[in-house]
């Protein structure tokens, strides 16, 4: 159903705590957002707009903090190609997910992460 003042409020403030915490803003948010009556597309949309706000004002926050050096530069280099195809990839995937599968993926990468999380 429609979420709640309550619940969006709530998932605000546990994502920021845990963005604060240990760097983690999306969970809570994409929990959010595939429990409640949005389209896929819909999650999809938000859920790039909510990253590439928390994204800037982390690079900005980082910056400011003198955390970010050229020494990442290499990392970011090898790391961009590689982001890149699998953005483009999972682009194309999606135009073929229907709203069910797309909860039960998005959902199913969730849980791996989490888990792989305490493992790593």
């Amino acid at each position: 159903g429609k979420p709640t003042a309550v619940a969006t409020a709530g998932t605000g403030l546990l994502s920021g705590f845990l963005n604060g915490v240990v760097g983690m803003a999306g969970p809570p948010v994409v929990f959010f957002l595939l429990s409640g009556p949005y389209a896929a597309v819909e999650v999809r949309a938000s859920t790039v707009v909510f990253f590439a706000i928390v994204d800037a004002g982390a690079l900005i926050t980082l910056g400011l903090a003198g955390a970010m050096g050229w020494d990442l530069a290499g990392d970011v280099l090898m790391l961009a190609p590689v982001y890149l195809a699998a953005a483009w990839l999972g682009a194309r995937a999606f135009g073929h997910a229907h709203d069910a599968l797309y909860r039960k993926v998005a959902l199913s990468i969730l849980v791996a992460v989490a888990i792989g999380s305490l493992f790593a």
